[in-house]
């Protein structure tokens, strides 16, 4: 660049670069910022509980996070106290449990048990707020597990049976 542009005696003092020099220099930083935003804006997690995305961590198939408008859930469980009611459901496959958190405090339905390698695997809806819904369409037969991430003491080993 300094080839492009003749640096006067008095730029070389006040900054050391033209002005051509400084404006590709923003460029780079520019193209450079806006690089680490698209890289990361995948990541979209709070780094804590998960980011209630698109069913969670491994997209088993075997149940995935739908929108709760437009859906009429088999079934309902409330978080509330520090607990989820009730502590088992069960539902056929391809019908849709509705979680709502009545706590002032944020929950999570994540899959499995807290300490487990997979848990997570098959859902997480990631923070649910205080009045927040979340609903999950499970596909196959199974025994899920689950538990809330922040409060794993408390809020485990609830289920969702599906036939």
């Amino acid at each position: 660049m300094a080839l492009m542009c003749k640096l006067t005696e008095e730029c070389k003092k006040t900054t050391g670069m033209c002005k051509h020099e400084k404006f590709m220099l923003g460029l780079a930083i520019i193209a450079t910022i806006t690089l680490l935003v698209f890289a990361f804006a995948g990541c979209g997690s709070d780094g804590l509980y998960g980011d209630g995305g698109n069913g969670g961590g491994g997209g088993t198939g075997v149940a995935e996070i739908v929108e709760c408008s437009g859906v009429t859930p088999s079934a309902d469980v409330t978080m509330q106290n520090i607990a989820f009611n009730p502590s088992t459901v069960t539902i056929s496959a391809g019908q849709v449990v509705r979680w709502t958190n009545n706590d002032s405090v944020s929950h999570t339905v994540t899959s499995g048990t807290p300490g487990d390698a997979n848990a997570g695997k098959n859902f997480d809806t990631g923070l649910i707020g205080n009045g927040g819904s979340k609903c999950i369409k499970f596909n196959t037969a199974g025994i899920y597990t689950y538990f809330c991430k922040p409060h794993s003491a408390t809020m485990r080993d609830a289920k969702v049976i599906v036939q």
